[in-house]
């Protein structure tokens, strides 16, 4: 018996896929004329006897050469039609569709009786013909599809092992390089080939990011492809469908892309990395013969690629953490540098700043001094007393020093305050009569802009440790502010209380002027900083906007602060149409 070849056969394979054998009689055929046949047809499992359509029964080449061997074979069978041998015998036989599968056939063939374990069994097609299958020949298929089988089992297992093992690779490692080069490794063990790429799509090009199997003298550009925008292009195909393609030949391929230098390897297998619907690179492999191939093979390899995908997609975007991360690093370093820089600059600007505060205060109040003094010395001069202009000019005079004086000591008051050398001599106050008696010089210039001062709510509280002479400084300059930023016919409001449950006074400064912007709300408390027009900082302190040093509100805040206390502003915004007004808060403990 020539050896049967089943190397096509898989899992799925029918009974039309096994070698068969065409050897069909009518009834009344002489047993000799069959005998004669089966001698020199050795292949022929049996013999269908066929009356039409009826298939009257089924010999196997055992049974019918044993029957006419015997002494009265001859005389019996041979010499006469084979109709009497069926009579005789009445043989049964199986049959099946040529869609049953092998699997399943040779199942139910094996359950017959011992003595018919031999009997071909009978295939029948769709057009009607009838066909005898080697028993043998079924129990091999059966048996190479157990091989298959159990090999498919083993590879599904070292699938589970090495998408295992990319997974722990996966979280042990964060390089691309390394997890691409394993993934090859273990995609070896699961299905064999001769040589692989994984490559990465970038536009039109898929560009290896790692090699198996090429000679040692290429690189990963050498085998850089180019995804044509023909129809035929297999890798085209492969992005556009996202399906595996394996070519039983590529030289068969006219839009093959060959590779000078490269070994031909004829059959070939490209699987798509896809994450999330999108094809991210590809999987080729190859093995050298022709047809290489398996419908298992491509199964597995596209298993294999779907975990390979989210690995690598994972770590490239790893890699591209750690870029960015690298990138981000080296920006906070540059970026720290730079605000080390800008602070050290700052921090000499303020200290210059601070220096030239108390150098100028202290060599301004020399001069200021002596032309107070000149000025009172001139206001007591009789014969300027008989010009009736002199006493307005000295008034000038006086008045300008005086304004003066008080920038000085503001800038005094800021240098000691910078420096935290503010001292502070407490002493018991009250502050309705210490606010009524700042506020009493200043009923002039409310009456000539026609602004209101509202005390009603201000009531006697107890009495504060604090320092009388920098409070009044605290509180006249919150008073010339809300005076300065609200237009005239306005209102100021004064109020004050005890905060319940609190040791603590809370004044309250409001105004019905301009407001302040939300984003200036910390800001006017820094030195400098001021709102009032350039224009207007020499037209009196009341002024409506009239500018200042922009020191008073800085100067306030220190003053609060070295008293234990807290000052703040409260303001929807800054509108000169709607005048939305803003209210400052004191609030400064009492001694416990």
């Amino acid at each position: 018996m020539q050896p049967i070849e089943l190397s096509h056969l898989r899992l799925d394979s029918t009974l039309a896929d096994l070698p068969h054998h065409d050897f069909t009689v009518p009834p009344d055929i002489l047993g000799r004329t069959v005998a004669e046949e089966l001698e020199q047809r050795p292949t022929v499992p049996g013999v269908i006897v066929q009356n039409g359509e009826e298939v009257l029964g089924v010999f196997s080449r055992r049974q019918f050469l044993e029957r006419v061997g015997r002494p009265y074979g001859v005389e019996i069978y041979l010499n006469r039609p084979i109709s009497v041998m069926i009579k005789n015998l009445a043989p049964t036989y199986l049959a099946f569709l040529s869609t049953q599968t092998v699997q399943n056939a040779a199942e139910a063939a094996l359950h017959r009786s011992q003595g018919l374990l031999d009997d071909p069994v009978v295939v029948l097609f769709p057009d009607g013909r009838l066909r005898l299958l080697h028993s043998y020949v079924l129990i091999l298929a059966q048996s190479h599809l157990l091989n298959l089988l159990t090999n498919l089992e083993k590879n599904r297992r070292q699938l589970a092992e090495s998408l295992e093992r990319i997974g722990r690779e996966l979280a042990t490692s964060r390089s691309l390089d390394k997890l691409t080069k394993r993934i090859l490794k273990e995609l070896d063990k699961v299905m064999p080939h001769e040589r692989a790429l994984v490559m990465l799509q970038e536009e039109e090009d898929l560009y290896p990011i790692a090699m198996r199997g090429f000679p040692e003298q290429m690189t990963l550009n050498d085998v850089r492809i180019r995804i044509r925008p023909t129809a035929d292009d297999v890798f085209r195909r492969i992005v556009d469908t996202q399906e595996a393609i394996a070519l039983a030949d590529v030289t068969q391929d006219p839009e093959w892309q060959f590779t000078d230098k490269l070994p031909l390897n004829h059959s070939w297998l490209g699987v798509p990395l896809t994450i999330q619907g999108r094809v991210i690179g590809m999987i080729s492999v190859t093995r050298p013969p022709t047809n290489a191939f398996t419908a298992d093979d491509v199964m597995l390899t596209r298993a294999f690629a779907s975990q390979a995908a989210v690995a690598i997609e994972n770590a490239r975007l790893n890699d591209e953490i750690d870029s960015f991360n690298t990138q981000l690093e080296q920006m906070v370093v540059q970026r720290t540098a730079e605000l080390n820089r800008a602070y050290a600059i700052l921090e000499r600007l303020d200290k210059t700043k601070s220096d030239f505060i108390n150098v100028s205060a202290h060599e301004l109040r020399t001069p200021i001094t002596v032309i107070r003094g000149y000025a009172q010395m001139l206001a007591g001069n009789q014969q300027l007393q008989a010009d009736s202009t002199a006493p307005m000019l000295l008034d000038g005079i006086l008045t300008g020093i005086q304004r003066l004086h008080q920038v000085v000591n503001n800038m005094l008051d800021v240098a000691k305050i910078d420096a935290n050398t503010l001292q502070v001599v407490r002493e018991e106050l009250f502050l309705r009569p210490l606010i009524e008696k700042i506020a009493a010089p200043y009923e002039h210039d409310l009456i000539q802009r026609r602004l209101t001062l509202d005390l009603s709510e201000l009531p006697h509280m107890p009495p504060l440790a604090a320092d009388p002479d920098l409070l009044t400084k605290l509180f006249e300059g919150l008073l010339v502010n809300a005076i300065k930023y609200t237009p005239d016919g306005g209102q100021v409001y004064i109020r004050g209380r005890v905060l319940p449950d609190s040791n603590t006074a809370e004044i309250a400064i409001q105004d019905t002027g301009i407001g302040i912007a939300p984003e200036n709300h910390t800001l006017i408390f820094e030195k400098f900083f001021q709102m009032g027009e350039l224009a207007l900082h020499s037209s009196g302190r009341t002024k409506f906007k009239g500018g200042g040093a922009g020191l008073g509100l800085a100067i306030a805040k220190g003053i609060v602060e070295a008293h234990g206390g807290r000052l703040w502003v409260e303001s929807v915004g800054y509108d000169e149409t709607t005048l939305p007004g803003s209210t400052f808060f004191i609030h400064l403990p009492y001694p416990n």
